[in-house]
């Protein structure tokens, strides 16, 4: 296993655990930053939906597993599918070019290598998975020094900043939308517990089976979802950072938020880490 990375082997897993509990053995396979090369957010969601609608297509039972870093700083999303032998995991990963897989047989994780197909033991099942929401929306107020940031996918001229928990969960729902084709889907693929939140707010719950239609969300026509994240600055970024490099403006109808040029990016991100934030830039996640 010598051609893999170090941190292949330190993944651990957020998954919500089927109804029916988890297959007595599946595979997890990512479409994300193909050959390991972290790759901008837009081509991740389209490999991510691609992915998806192959599985669909080859009948295969799956369910939605994220794994990273134990600390969260790095989050893949990818799919838990249920398998009876590790070979269809071994062809996907050919097709979307992943350098390796995992395979859970009866309780155990083992790494797969796709280049020379080793496989490892790494751990019990158990002890790699980390339950579910990488995020909790109790927590969007506290304040962190580990933020990420990244141009504005449709103003590449300014930077967003946010704390990497806050992003990565902005991240999720904005993939939702991205690759729900049913109100099922959808529902399915957000964050753990925004589901549920979500249909406190609605005047109507849809059906299961619906198109899903982002336009009912509450919220998302008027800007005010997925959050935005360029209204949330004033609450992440130290008081003398946010006078020299940001710019308040009024939008008008969603209230003031801050705008960033990405000309400061160099100077912006040296006073944070001379701060003592922890300061990534992560053009994988779609996130503003």
């Amino acid at each position: 296993m010598n051609s893999l990375p170090t941190e292949f082997t330190q993944v651990y897993f957020r998954a919500d655990q089927p109804k029916e509990g988890w297959p007595q053995q599946f595979a997890i396979v990512t479409a994300y930053n193909p050959e390991g090369q972290i790759t901008e957010a837009t081509s991740n969601i389209a490999s991510d939906l691609k992915l998806r609608s192959t599985l669909q297509e080859m009948g295969l039972s799956h369910f939605r597993v994220t794994g990273g870093s134990r600390d969260g700083k790095h989050q893949e999303p990818g799919w838990g599918i249920a398998l009876h032998s590790p070979r269809p995991a071994q062809e996907l990963c050919a097709q979307f070019k992943q350098l390796a897989f995992f395979w859970i047989l009866n309780g155990r994780l083992a790494l797969v290598d796709t280049r020379s197909d080793e496989s490892t033991i790494q751990a019990e099942w158990s002890q790699r998975w980390l339950g579910s929401a990488f995020w909790e929306p109790s927590s969007s107020t506290e304040t962190s020094k580990d933020l990420v940031y990244r141009r504005i996918p449709h103003q590449p001229e300014l930077l967003i900043f946010a704390p990497r928990s806050r992003a990565f969960f902005v991240h999720q729902i904005w993939s939702a939308i991205k690759l729900a084709q049913t109100w099922r889907e959808f529902s399915a693929l957000l964050p753990s517990g925004e589901w549920s939140r979500m249909l406190e707010q609605l005047d109507e719950s849809p059906d299961d089976s619906d198109k899903f239609d982002e336009e009912l969300l509450p919220g998302y026509s008027d800007g005010d979802y997925p959050p935005w994240l360029q209204a949330e600055i004033g609450r992440c970024l130290p008081v003398a950072a946010l006078q020299n490099y940001c710019q308040e403006v009024d939008s008008g109808i969603n209230g003031s938020f801050c705008k960033i040029p990405q000309t400061n990016e160099s100077h912006l991100v040296a006073t944070l880490e001379h701060s003592g934030y922890s300061v990534e830039r992560k053009d994988d996640w779609f996130f503003y």
